[in-house]
Parts: C-alpha cells; sequence; structure tokens
C-alpha cells in the first residue's frame, strides 16, 4: 500500500517521524475504530513497509494477538522463533513462520538474557506487547 492508498482510505490518522537505527520514517497512526489503532511506517518510496498494531481486539489466524502469551505461540508456531539481544537497544520478539512478529517487553526477561550471562531463562508466560505484520526481527 502506498502513502497514497492509505491516505484515501479516509480514515483518521496522524502524520510524525520516527528515527530508528540512525535513519528516519514516515509514520502514520490510524485509527480503525476508538479501540484499534495501527502504526503503518513507510519506506524511502512511500510504501507501507511495517504495520505495528497494540490493541488487543486484533487476532491471528490461530486467535492470538496481544496478550498471547510466549507458550501459545510456541504451540501456534512450532517452526516460530523466540530471538532476543541488545542490538540497537533491547528488544524480545517471536518470529512466525510468516512475516508476521511478536514484540515482547524485554524488562520481562532477566538481565543474565542480555548480559552474555548463563543462566538466562524465559518464561513461557511472558505476553505480546504489539503485533508487526512486515517486520524484522527487531
Amino acid at each position: 500500500m502506498t502513502e497514497d492508498q492509505l491516505r484515501r482510505t479516509r480514515l483518521p490518522y496522524l502524520v510524525r517521524f520516527e528515527n530508528k537505527e540512525g535513519d528516519g520514517y514516515k509514520v502514520y497512526d490510524v485509527s480503525l475504530s476508538e479501540t484499534v489503532h495501527l502504526k503503518c511506517v513507510l519506506d524511502t518510496k512511500n510504501s507501507v513497509t511495517r504495520i505495528l498494531i497494540s490493541s488487543a481486539g486484533v487476532k491471528d489466524q490461530h486467535g492470538l494477538g496481544v496478550g498471547a502469551h510466549l507458550g501459545e505461540l510456541k504451540r501456534a508456531y512450532p517452526a516460530g522463533k523466540f530471538v532476543y539481544g541488545d542490538a540497537d537497544g533491547f528488544y524480545a520478539n517471536f518470529l512466525t513462520d510468516e512475516r508476521l512478529v511478536y514484540y515482547f517487553n524485554p524488562r520481562d526477561l532477566s538481565v543474565a538474557c542480555f548480559d552474555d550471562e548463563p543462566g538466562c531463562k524465559v518464561d513461557d508466560s511472558i505476553q505480546a506487547t504489539t503485533i508487526a505484520i512486515g517486520a524484522t526481527a527487531n
């Protein structure tokens, strides 16, 4: 979807700019309803490259969404992978076997996970805070 197509949806939106990893991105905050909001990130060609959703009402084909436990995601996406690290800030994400990524709060993991220390244990009960469509790992 291009920026022009996004504007023509006539959905309410706000436009802003974000810097990430040294690059600037145009972002559209789009309201689908009072409770469902999308963050649409555009690339340099003004096409939507990633959509982030923090609203609990949006679900994937398995009925999972924001608030899903890591263990549920592992069962629904057996080829998926939980990744975490310290590239441009801490991150903790579950990569499905599709272009769908679940973001977690890195503070829900122990410090050992980010300090290359032994003893990093991840609790399968941690909950996803955001869903990203068309996203990369972090």
